[in-house]
């Protein structure tokens, strides 16, 4: 149960997310022991912004954070390095500076939580101007990874009813690395085409994390390149390693997010 006090703040057992009392820091994010998917709910429910994901391990979290902004606390809580890629909505006027606005939509790439989302157990400092905090996730991925799965559980749960059983269904087969099991690629394959979205982006990064053969994996990527959520291009962007035609099509899109980082891609590719 969350109880809210006012207008600014979230209390979620076992997490509180406020309007920090300090001066320049708009968002204060306490948390012992909190599942870090809930956290990252409630955040977004607090802030009014879509925070995307699809290589987030289940793990519960230790975190103090402050911050201007949620893209500071989201640096804080998973690790300054992890990169993400931005949304926002269209601004009247040419001197809008979206360094100082939030965005409508955050999406947490999925390549730069390899290894690891949650770079450690050790305290990360989130201090510079733009925030400071510690953030002590109670495991670490690389444990998860190690854990052995129950994999005709998981299979089952692909085809649940319930979207977010889905979701979690293929997180967990992700998280299998490759594999030539037909019966975990057949599952995660057909849930590039299920009605939602989410499932959709989730069995694309599961997909870049199973498949032994690129060929392949790049149809299945083609094919979420023309899927009609942005969300689901933009990971589809994140699991290209190296086909560069894929990236050049890419450049094509209607929405200047996935143009972007395409386009990113593609020069990274050029330059080695």
């Amino acid at each position: 149960m969350s109880t809210a006090y006012g207008d600014n703040t979230i209390v979620q057992a076992p997490f509180v997310i406020r309007q920090s009392a300090i001066p320049e820091a708009e968002w204060l994010l306490e948390a012992e022991q909190a599942d870090l998917h809930g956290l990252l709910g409630s955040l977004s429910e607090r802030s009014a912004i879509k925070i995307h994901y699809a290589a987030l391990p289940t793990v519960n979290v230790d975190a103090t954070c402050i911050g201007p902004t949620v893209v500071t606390i989201l640096r804080c809580l998973l690790g300054a390095e992890t990169n993400m890629l931005f949304h926002y909505a269209e601004s009247v006027g040419d001197d809008a500076n979206k360094q100082e606005r939030e965005p409508k939509e955050i999406w947490i790439l999925a390549s730069s939580l390899s290894p690891p989302p949650i770079a450690s157990a050790r305290p990360s400092d989130c201090g510079s101007s733009e925030g400071k905090g510690v953030s002590r996730p109670v495991e670490s991925l690389q444990n998860e990874l190690i854990v052995e799965q129950d994999v005709d559980s998981l299979l089952r749960q692909v085809d649940s009813e319930d979207s977010e059983e889905r979701m979690n269904a293929l997180a967990g087969l992700a998280r299998l690395g490759k594999t030539d099991s037909p019966e975990v690629y057949d599952a995660v394959a057909r849930s590039i085409s299920d009605n939602d979205a989410r499932v959709r982006g989730q069995a694309v990064y599961a997909l870049s994390q199973i498949e032994n053969d690129p060929n392949a994996l790049n149809d299945y990527l083609q094919q979420a390149l023309h899927d009609s959520e942005l969300g689901v291009r933009l990971m589809a962007i994140d699991a290209i390693e190296s086909d560069a035609a894929l990236l050049q099509q890419a450049l094509q899109d209607k929405d200047s997010s996935v143009r972007d980082y395409a386009a990113s891609k593609l020069q990274t590719i050029m330059q080695r």
